[in-house]
């Protein structure tokens, strides 16, 4: 046998194989990460730039011990894998159709039985035992956990650990799950800087960051491990918790956004196990389970002037030029304001810079009274406050960063959103969203309002192929928005505004 795949542990496999196979396998489980040529190591020639999943010693993470099989058959070698590596629970559909079907679950007062969605997920997750469970935000991601954690503590002796990746969300989901009515409240046990690290309770709810300081030791009472919002899961302090739960069996990675690229990839499935994913948000809309969104893409053009000194602007620079411009700004505002004040409705203005959301922030509450702000200096019950009156509020307006908007925050009450910072990342684009499309009673229509800022160089002749000769970076960026949009099949229009009406 050329290649023998051995359990080693719940967080690793062992590799046995010639030297050459060996070296073959660490170069065939390693990549490139985004950005490595930036890097000081790489630029003084300390790194390779890449990042090796598999030491010299075989050992591998767990969830990729499929893809040896794939690498074996594409170089004609043999393979044998340990039995014990690829055991699957036999629990069919129709006994866990049963075992729900005995379940009350509540939202409120209202009595409810898991989407299919949600069963499909929870039922292909008990049988395989890992995975990264891709469902978009809005499907219900913690209703999914609460029945596994559920099925989990029926069947062993054992404790679940769930990492978010805020201290609010411990909050949330603690919430949530209690609100379910599945769990009493003093079977949750949430950490966070200060809390206490042990309980009696059956499940703790905790940030990386507090999970991270515990000792090895301290990971052994877990059977089963769920990652909420496990696209931020790919640094070495989130890797490390899960490569000490080496006696926890079920192992789950949960998102709505997970990253492009075949390193992110190769990262999720080492960590969990196979990509699921049962549903897309399109789909969620057809079925009634989320909001139906709107997306107003609203390229602003800019002045001449402005056009000219964008020209061959950095990055950084043009951010400053956009964030600063008071026009822009003053645009912005005076939509907020309006919606705001005709429609009652409420709106998160999404800013990513401090400077810029205080100036909104300012700018708006000089004339408008239900005006908050939030950033990443909020404390975490001043956070929660807001979140309750946002749910009670008509007219709110919500001056807020980019990273509260994304990291699994939940106010049902939100009818617009305002992209005032451009981004091109799929994960903020879809995250931020998600928020927006939760069902409330007050919406029909969630709106997303994706503010362009057009500082493209025209081209000189009217019959050149294209409009403009250059583009700047917002636009670029802008262009892969809706690449997205596309790709999701959200219903978006193209507006063009003169920032500066023409004389």
């Amino acid at each position: 046998m050329d290649i023998e795949v051995k359990y080693l542990d719940n967080s690793h496999v062992q590799i046995q194989a010639e030297p050459n196979i060996v070296y073959e396998l660490r170069d065939y489980f390693s990549f490139q990460p985004a950005g490595y040529q930036y890097q000081k190591k790489y630029k003084f020639g300390q790194w390779n730039g890449y990042i090796y999943l598999m030491d010299y010693n075989g050992k591998l993470p767990y969830g990729l011990w499929h893809l040896i099989k794939r690498f074996a058959d594409s170089r004609e070698y043999s393979v044998w894998v340990d039995p014990k590596i690829a055991e699957t629970n036999d629990i069919t559909r129709e006994s866990f159709d049963q075992w729900v079907e005995k379940l009350d679950i509540y939202s409120g007062e209202k009595q409810i039985k898991p989407h299919w969605y949600q069963s499909d997920t929870v039922h292909h997750a008990i049988v395989n035992r890992r995975g990264v469970l891709n469902l978009p935000t809005s499907a219900g991601k913690s209703l999914i956990q609460c029945l596994l954690s559920r099925w989990f503590l029926e069947q062993y002796e054992s404790k679940v650990l769930i990492i978010v990746p805020t201290t609010t969300l411990v909050d949330q989901m603690i919430n949530d799950f209690v609100d379910y009515r599945l769990f009493p409240r003093n079977a949750i046990h949430g950490i966070r800087g200060g809390t206490a690290k042990d309980s009696d309770a059956l499940i703790y709810v905790s940030t990386w960051q507090s999970a991270v300081k515990q000792p090895p030791e301290w990971f052994q009472q877990f059977g089963c491990l769920m990652v909420d919002e496990c696209h931020l899961a790919t640094g070495l302090s989130i890797t490390s918790i899960i490569n000490s739960l080496t006696n926890c069996v079920y192992k789950f990675g949960l998102s709505g956004s997970l990253k492009d690229g075949k390193a992110n990839t190769m990262q999720y499935v080492g960590a969990f196990g196979h990509i699921y994913k049962p549903v897309d948000t399109h789909q969620l809309m057809k079925e009634g389970q989320v909001t139906n969104l709107k997306i107003n893409t609203i390229f602003l053009r800019y002045n001449d002037a402005d056009v000219k000194k964008a020209k061959g602007m950095d990055y950084p620079t043009e951010i400053g030029l956009i964030t600063t411009h008071a026009r822009r700004n003053a645009w912005i505002a005076k939509l907020a304001l309006k919606l705001a004040r005709e429609k009652q409705e409420n709106i998160f203005i999404m800013f990513r810079l401090k400077k810029h959301g205080k100036w909104l922030y300012d700018a708006l509450s000089k004339v408008y009274d239900n005006v908050v702000f939030i950033d990443g200096d909020t404390e975490t019950d001043v956070r929660n406050e807001m979140k309750k009156i946002a749910e009670n509020t008509k007219g709110l307006i919500i001056v807020g960063s980019s990273g509260v908007l994304s990291t699994g925050v939940s106010i049902k009450n939100l009818h617009h959103i305002f992209f005032a910072h451009p981004s091109k990342s799929g994960v903020t684009v879809r995250q931020a969203i998600g928020r927006v499309l939760r069902l409330h009673e007050s919406k029909s229509i969630a709106t997303l309002w994706d503010i362009v800022d057009n500082l493209a160089t025209e081209s000189r002749t009217k019959a050149a192929k294209n409009k403009y000769s250059s583009l700047n970076y917002c636009m670029k960026h802008a262009l892969e928005r809706i690449s997205i949009y596309n790709a999701e099949k959200f219903d978006y229009v193209i507006k063009n505004i003169d920032l500066e009406p023409k004389k």
